[in-house]
Protein backbone atom coordinates (compact mmCIF):
# COMPACT_ATOMS: atom_id res chain seq x y z
CA UNK A 1 0.00 0.00 0.00
CA UNK A 2 1.25 3.55 -0.96
CA UNK A 3 1.51 5.79 2.22
CA UNK A 4 2.32 9.61 2.33
CA UNK A 5 4.38 11.22 4.39
CA UNK A 6 4.07 15.58 4.39
CA UNK A 7 6.67 17.43 6.68
CA UNK A 8 6.74 20.90 7.18
CA UNK A 9 9.68 21.88 8.72
CA UNK A 10 10.94 25.60 9.25
CA UNK A 11 13.56 25.52 6.19
CA UNK A 12 12.06 22.67 3.99
CA UNK A 13 8.70 20.89 3.32
CA UNK A 14 8.98 17.37 2.08
CA UNK A 15 7.06 14.47 0.31
CA UNK A 16 7.66 11.24 0.99
CA UNK A 17 6.09 8.65 -0.66
CA UNK A 18 6.30 4.95 0.72
CA UNK A 19 5.35 1.20 -0.15
CA UNK A 20 4.28 0.45 3.53
CA UNK A 21 4.12 -3.66 3.49
CA UNK A 22 2.06 -6.03 5.48
CA UNK A 23 5.23 -6.80 7.21
CA UNK A 24 5.30 -3.36 8.81
CA UNK A 25 8.40 -2.83 6.30
CA UNK A 26 8.69 0.39 4.18
CA UNK A 27 10.35 1.22 1.09
CA UNK A 28 11.00 4.59 0.38
CA UNK A 29 9.96 5.29 -3.58
CA UNK A 30 10.40 8.81 -4.14
CA UNK A 31 10.56 11.94 -1.84
CA UNK A 32 10.28 15.79 -3.61
CA UNK A 33 11.35 18.72 -1.13
CA UNK A 34 10.68 22.74 -1.12
CA UNK A 35 12.50 25.02 0.16
CA UNK A 36 9.84 27.36 1.36
CA UNK A 37 11.85 28.75 4.54
CA UNK A 38 8.65 29.21 6.52
CA UNK A 39 10.45 30.32 9.30
CA UNK A 40 12.26 33.09 8.11
CA UNK A 41 11.90 36.67 8.54
CA UNK A 42 8.97 36.20 10.96
CA UNK A 43 6.76 39.61 11.27
CA UNK A 44 7.35 41.60 14.07
CA UNK A 45 4.47 39.70 16.24
CA UNK A 46 5.73 36.26 15.93
CA UNK A 47 3.74 35.39 12.78
CA UNK A 48 4.61 33.37 9.47
CA UNK A 49 4.90 36.01 7.07
CA UNK A 50 2.12 36.03 4.32
CA UNK A 51 4.32 35.70 1.21
CA UNK A 52 5.58 32.69 3.14
CA UNK A 53 2.10 31.17 3.44
CA UNK A 54 1.37 31.97 -0.40
CA UNK A 55 4.48 30.02 -0.77
CA UNK A 56 4.01 26.97 1.10
CA UNK A 57 0.31 26.81 -0.11
CA UNK A 58 1.89 26.76 -4.13
CA UNK A 59 4.10 23.79 -3.34
CA UNK A 60 1.54 22.16 -1.22
CA UNK A 61 -1.30 22.01 -4.11
CA UNK A 62 1.53 20.01 -6.27
CA UNK A 63 2.13 17.84 -3.22
CA UNK A 64 -1.45 16.82 -3.08
CA UNK A 65 -1.64 16.63 -6.85
CA UNK A 66 0.79 13.92 -6.77
CA UNK A 67 -0.81 12.41 -3.82
CA UNK A 68 -4.03 12.57 -5.87
CA UNK A 69 -2.50 10.93 -8.91
CA UNK A 70 -1.02 8.09 -7.21
CA UNK A 71 -4.16 7.38 -5.52
CA UNK A 72 -3.13 7.65 -2.34
CA UNK A 73 -5.54 7.31 0.30
CA UNK A 74 -3.55 7.17 3.75
CA UNK A 75 -1.44 10.80 4.49
CA UNK A 76 0.31 11.94 7.66
CA UNK A 77 1.12 15.12 8.05
CA UNK A 78 3.59 16.96 10.91
CA UNK A 79 4.61 20.31 11.28
CA UNK A 80 7.86 20.96 13.30
CA UNK A 81 9.85 23.91 15.08
CA UNK A 82 7.94 26.75 12.26
CA UNK A 83 4.49 26.25 13.68
CA UNK A 84 5.91 25.52 17.21
CA UNK A 85 7.61 28.95 17.48
CA UNK A 86 4.97 31.18 15.99
CA UNK A 87 1.98 33.16 17.07
CA UNK A 88 -0.12 31.20 13.89
CA UNK A 89 1.32 28.02 13.92
CA UNK A 90 -2.29 26.45 14.39
CA UNK A 91 -3.88 28.75 12.03
CA UNK A 92 -1.64 28.08 9.24
CA UNK A 93 -1.40 24.45 9.66
CA UNK A 94 -5.35 24.09 9.67
CA UNK A 95 -5.29 25.93 6.50
CA UNK A 96 -2.96 24.04 5.14
CA UNK A 97 -4.77 20.11 6.74
CA UNK A 98 -7.92 21.31 3.98
CA UNK A 99 -6.00 20.75 1.40
CA UNK A 100 -5.05 17.08 2.16
CA UNK A 101 -8.03 16.78 4.16
CA UNK A 102 -5.80 15.43 6.92
CA UNK A 103 -4.74 17.14 10.14
CA UNK A 104 -1.27 18.70 10.18
CA UNK A 105 0.01 17.54 13.43
CA UNK A 106 1.95 20.14 15.00
CA UNK A 107 4.97 17.86 16.97
CA UNK A 108 7.01 18.24 19.84
CA UNK A 109 10.75 18.75 19.53
CA UNK A 110 10.54 15.81 21.40
CA UNK A 111 8.68 13.90 18.67
CA UNK A 112 10.61 15.70 16.16
CA UNK A 113 14.19 13.83 17.81
CA UNK A 114 12.16 10.33 18.24
CA UNK A 115 10.83 10.40 14.43
CA UNK A 116 14.89 11.72 13.29
CA UNK A 117 16.44 8.86 15.43
CA UNK A 118 13.70 6.32 13.47
CA UNK A 119 14.72 7.33 10.19
CA UNK A 120 18.42 7.20 11.40
CA UNK A 121 17.81 3.64 12.74
CA UNK A 122 16.25 2.57 9.42
CA UNK A 123 18.80 4.01 7.29
CA UNK A 124 22.43 4.13 8.64
CA UNK A 125 24.69 1.03 10.38
CA UNK A 126 24.73 2.04 13.81
CA UNK A 127 24.51 0.45 17.26
CA UNK A 128 25.35 3.17 19.33
CA UNK A 129 25.21 7.40 18.48
CA UNK A 130 24.71 10.66 19.35
CA UNK A 131 21.85 11.89 16.68
CA UNK A 132 21.71 15.52 15.45
CA UNK A 133 18.54 16.90 13.84
CA UNK A 134 19.69 20.89 12.80
CA UNK A 135 16.87 22.73 11.55
CA UNK A 136 14.43 25.55 13.31
CA UNK A 137 14.99 24.11 16.51
CA UNK A 138 18.23 21.26 17.22
CA UNK A 139 17.02 17.88 18.21
CA UNK A 140 19.78 15.81 20.26
CA UNK A 141 19.90 12.39 20.60
CA UNK A 142 21.45 9.98 22.35
CA UNK A 143 21.29 5.68 21.11
CA UNK A 144 22.79 3.14 22.82
CA UNK A 145 22.01 -0.73 20.90
CA UNK A 146 19.54 1.41 18.71
CA UNK A 147 17.48 2.64 21.26
CA UNK A 148 17.43 6.03 22.55
CA UNK A 149 18.50 6.88 25.84
CA UNK A 150 18.03 10.59 26.26
CA UNK A 151 15.90 13.22 23.76
CA UNK A 152 16.45 16.66 24.05
CA UNK A 153 14.89 19.91 21.64
CA UNK A 154 16.40 22.69 21.80
CA UNK A 155 13.85 25.87 20.63
CA UNK A 156 16.02 28.71 18.54
CA UNK A 157 16.01 29.45 15.34
CA UNK A 158 19.39 27.52 14.59
CA UNK A 159 19.52 27.68 10.45
CA UNK A 160 18.75 31.50 11.38
CA UNK A 161 21.76 31.74 13.73
CA UNK A 162 24.20 30.22 11.34
CA UNK A 163 22.89 32.59 8.43
CA UNK A 164 23.52 35.69 10.57
CA UNK A 165 27.46 33.86 11.46
CA UNK A 166 28.14 33.08 8.02
CA UNK A 167 27.13 36.41 7.13
CA UNK A 168 30.09 37.84 9.18
CA UNK A 169 32.49 35.79 8.17
CA UNK A 170 32.30 37.03 4.52
CA UNK A 171 30.19 34.21 3.09
CA UNK A 172 27.55 34.61 0.28
CA UNK A 173 23.89 33.32 1.39
CA UNK A 174 21.30 32.75 -1.41
CA UNK A 175 17.72 33.04 -0.01
CA UNK A 176 14.13 33.02 -1.97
Amino acid sequence: MLEAIVDLGYNSFQLCIYEHYESNAFKLLTRYKSFIRSGFGLTENGKIKDEKIKDALFELLKYKKIIDNLNINKIKAVGTSAFRMVSNGNEVSEQFSRIFGTEIKIISGYEEGNYSVTGSLNTLPFNDALVFDLGGSLEIALVKNRKIEKNKALQFRCIEAFKGIKKRKGYKIKDK
